[in-house]
């Protein structure tokens, strides 16, 4: 994820503020259509992105880490669809990407399978799971169902649903198309992430009720069940970002309060088909990625926009916050 924070800035050309700056508003850079993944089969990170320059299409290429440096192979046209809303996962049953984006703003969802080789990938045929005007397009793996969960809202009509997605060779297939929730707010309030210990997915949406709720979502053949919904918090929850911590056996969660436009962090629970949620905690800045570091065991988060990160921590269901950390300079520029 950092290695896709550093070509994100490369390739926006932003200038870098000598410490973090939370006078300017970054929350645009959560909505770049850009994605990437860490294939643990070859050893090399996948990246995909909207080429921007003048045609539109969606391209692909493959980082090498070697040490502290990295290169890159050629980029891949995967299409020439003006791509949104592009999310990439990695596949460890079938050692298989699966890249997956909005085309344009009203021709549906699609999913396509990557291979990488060398420094290069492949693609199998392009697959729409569901046509139409939708948005907010969040997928996960479930390690145990080897199957993918997208989840994804209704643009304009309130509902949040969410369908299976398998691997199978360069061809993906797609179960039934599951109801999450038929009051969810448009844009801006979706969150999912796999939790490994129980074996299930959690899901936070905002509600049109002014209030935000949260379900676990559960894989059973290629169909999808939820739990009772948990309404959590007392207004609408904005850019729910979510990190599995994988030694403390909960998700932490990143959130902007839509009353106040105030940020916070909170840990959520699975136990059975239901999610608690501990105290939320203030965070000072606002965030574009939240991610696990299996090596330090912990949450790493970054300055939307700048290029600090933040280590954060999980106590109980509590959240603690380390000061920020330098992770690019104008003088240590990446090529790709």
């Amino acid at each position: 994820s950092f290695y896709l924070l550093l070509v994100l800035y490369k390739y926006l050309e932003r200038s870098v503020p000598t410490t973090p700056d939370d006078t300017a508003d970054h929350q645009d850079t959560l909505y770049y259509p850009a994605a990437a993944c860490f294939d643990t089969n070859t050893g090399k990170l996948f990246v995909a992105y909207q080429d921007t320059t003048g045609t539109n299409q969606t391209v692909a290429f493959v980082g090498t880490v070697s040490g502290t440096s990295i290169s890159f192979g050629s980029k891949v046209v995967v299409t020439a669809d003006d791509a949104t809303y592009i999310t990439a996962v990695f596949d460890d049953n079938a050692n298989k990407i699966l890249l997956s984006w909005r085309k344009d703003s009203t021709d549906g969802l699609y999913s396509i399978v990557g291979t990488i080789s060398g420094t290069s990938v492949s693609f199998g045929s392009a697959a729409q799971f569901r046509s139409g005007n939708y948005q907010e397009l969040k997928t996960v793996y479930d390690s145990g169902a080897n199957k993918f969960i997208h989840a994804y809202l209704a643009n304009g009509n309130g509902y949040c649903y969410a369908i299976t997605a398998t691997i199978s060779g360069t061809s993906v297939s797609f179960g039934s198309e599951f109801t999450i929730n038929s009051n969810s707010a448009d844009k801006n309030g979706l969150g999912l992430v796999y939790d490994t210990n129980a074996g299930k997915s959690l899901i936070v949406y905002s509600r049109t009720t002014s209030s935000s709720g949260a379900k676990v979502l559960t894989i059973s053949g290629t169909d999808i069940t939820a739990g009772s919904e948990n309404e959590w918090l007392n207004t609408q929850a904005n850019y729910q970002m979510l990190a599995y911590h994988t030694t403390a056996q909960k998700s932490l969660m990143y959130y902007r309060r839509q009353d106040t436009n105030a940020n916070f962090y909170v840990v959520a629970t699975i136990s059975g088909t239901a999610v608690s949620f501990g105290t939320s905690k203030s965070s000072p800045f606002s965030v574009s990625y939240v991610f696990y570091d299996a090596n330090s065991s912990s949450v790493v988060t970054n300055y939307i926009g700048q290029p600090y990160y933040y280590v954060l921590n999980i106590s109980g269901t509590d959240v603690t916050i380390d000061t920020y950390q330098v992770f690019y300079t104008e003088d240590a520029p990446v090529n790709y």
